[in-house]
Order: C-alpha cells, then sequence, then structure tokens
C-alpha cells in the first residue's frame, strides 16, 4: 500500500479550500444582483414568511452557491433562467452531488415563478410540510 505524502494531501485540500472561498465570493456577488423572478420568490421566501421556515438567499454549499437554501429541511431551490437550457449537463451534474450531500433540489424555471407564483410555493410548501421527496 502507498502512502499519500502530506504535500499531496496538502495540495488536494488547498483546491478544495480554493474552491469553497471562490463560491462564497460568487454568492456575495450574486447577493447584489438578481432576477425578477428570484426577486420575486425572495419577498415570499425572505423573513420566515412561508410557514416559519428560514430562507438564505445565493448561499455558498461546499463548492456550488444555491439561489435559495432552507438548512432546517436541506432543501435547495433554484430558479432558472434561459441559459440553464444551453447548462443541463451541468445542473445535471451539480445536482447529483448536492443530492449525493443529503440536500434536495426544487428547479423552476423564471417564467413559472414570475406567471405562477402561487403554484410555486404551494409545490414549495409541499416539501417543506410533508418532508416527502419532490421531483419537478
Amino acid at each position: 500500500m502507498y502512502a499519500l505524502s502530506p504535500m499531496i494531501v496538502f495540495r488536494t485540500k488547498n483546491k478544495a479550500s480554493n474552491r469553497v472561498r471562490k463560491a462564497i465570493s460568487q454568492a456575495k456577488s450574486l447577493r447584489k444582483r438578481h432576477t425578477k423572478a428570484e426577486l420575486l420568490l425572495w419577498q415570499k421566501l425572505r423573513a420566515k414568511r412561508l410557514y416559519g421556515f428560514k430562507f438564505r438567499r445565493q448561499y455558498a454549499i461546499d463548492s456550488f452557491v444555491a439561489d435559495f437554501y432552507c438548512a432546517d429541511k436541506k432543501l435547495i431551490i433554484e430558479v432558472d433562467g434561459i441559459i440553464h437550457k444551453f447548462k443541463y449537463k451541468q445542473d445535471y451534474i451539480r445536482d447529483r452531488k448536492l443530492e449525493c450531500m443529503g440536500y434536495r433540489i426544487i428547479r423552476f424555471k423564471n417564467e413559472e415563478v414570475i406567471n405562477n407564483l402561487n403554484a410555486v410555493l404551494n409545490k414549495i410548501a409541499f416539501y417543506l410540510l410533508n418532508n416527502k421527496e419532490l421531483r419537478i
């Protein structure tokens, strides 16, 4: 059996911590700008307005940034714009990695949030209150 040299372990940890630092920095930047759909949804989620659950906006999880995150239920809510039509594979891989870490992800399109906010909130509330897996 081969032992890893301390330098290799250090480099691996350093790369991981760099990815996390980058995600935190990106989250801070994203909080300063948002889409119309994100703003509409945030107005309904912030300050424990949805059944008393606390949500965070543009929250760094590992090396990823979640649009909205409820720590109590380990629930990530993503609001996808047009660019996500072209990033389907990346989103799929990201979602699987997060699910392996125990998180649940719900995705909505910008248009869904803007045109049917109540239905979006009902789907989120269903997951929060029933604590069941919800595939959307």
